[in-house]
C-alpha cells in the first residue's frame, strides 16, 4: 500500500488546487526570495507560459518586468510589490502598470494585494502576491 501524504503535503496540494482555479493571478514567493509557484492567471497576466518566465527570484522578476505607477514613473528598486511583501508588508490595492523590461508601453495594469503566510511558530514562511489584471 502506498504511503499517504503528510497532512502538510495534503494541505499544500489542496491550497495549490484552489489557487490554480482562481481568476486572480497568484505568485508564491519563498522566504529566500525564490519564486516558488504561479497560477495560470498570473502567467497569462505576464505573457509567459511557465513560472520560469517570471524569473527564478524576485531580483530576476525585477530585471524582466518594469513596473510603473499610473503616472508612468518607474518603481525604484526595493519598492516592487514583491519586495514589499518580502519585507513583511501587507497591502491592498496597489495599482501598477507592467511592461516587459525595455518596452516603452505597458501591456497590463495590475491591482495588487499581498498576504504573508506564517508557519506555526509565527515566522513568515510563504508570501503571496495576488491581483486582478486589467488589459490596457
Amino acid at each position: 500500500m502506498p504511503d499517504l501524504p503528510s497532512q502538510d503535503q495534503a494541505d499544500q496540494q489542496q491550497l495549490r488546487l484552489i489557487l490554480a482555479a482562481l481568476q486572480d493571478g497568484v505568485i508564491l514567493i519563498n522566504p529566500d526570495q525564490t519564486i516558488a509557484w504561479a497560477n495560470g492567471a498570473a502567467l497569462r497576466m505576464h505573457g509567459v507560459h511557465e513560472v520560469t518566465g517570471l524569473g527564478a527570484t524576485v531580483s530576476e522578476y525585477r530585471s524582466r518586468f518594469e513596473l510603473r505607477y499610473r503616472n508612468r514613473h518607474s518603481l525604484p528598486e526595493g519598492t516592487y510589490p514583491m519586495e514589499r511583501v518580502m519585507a513583511g508588508e501587507a497591502f491592498d490595492e496597489v495599482v501598477v502598470e507592467v511592461a516587459p523590461a525595455g518596452e516603452n508601453e505597458a501591456l497590463w495594469t495590475h491591482r495588487i494585494r499581498s498576504l504573508v503566510l506564517n508557519d506555526a511558530a509565527g515566522v513568515g514562511s510563504v508570501r503571496q502576491c495576488g491581483g486582478n489584471c486589467v488589459w490596457a
